[in-house]
């Protein structure tokens, strides 16, 4: 929330990647870019090992699978969760509900 240049995102044509970050950057007001085009969560991680993108988002399964190498070595970590209640494997990471300044992007998140 507070970086001074937008955080280049990945995301896939349409669905949920793509819906998630729009709402999420809508209710928190989040510095999002993002980069479309991508034909999968694979071509995404290509993109932030190269350096094209900053992050990616997806769920949370798919993440401490297909990245846990990353994420045990910290090169790779959660910032925040989409979820209506915190994730045991997740500690510390705050929920977008809990981050959200007004009742009216609560009820955005919510929402969506």
């Amino acid at each position: 929330m507070a970086s001074s240049t937008p955080v280049r995102l990945g995301s896939l044509p349409g669905g949920a990647t793509h819906d998630v970050a729009r709402l999420l950057q809508s209710a928190l007001g989040l510095p999002i870019h993002l980069v479309r085009g991508y034909r999968g969560t694979a071509e995404i991680r290509l993109a932030v090992q190269s350096g094209e993108v900053d992050r990616l988002r997806t769920l949370w399964d798919s993440l401490k699978t297909t990245w846990r190498d990353e994420l045990e070595s910290g090169a790779a970590h959660a910032v925040i969760q989409g979820g209506a209640r915190p994730l045991p494997d997740l500690p510390g990471v705050p929920l977008a509900l809990d981050v959200a300044r007004t009742e009216e992007a609560r009820q955005l998140i919510r929402a969506g």
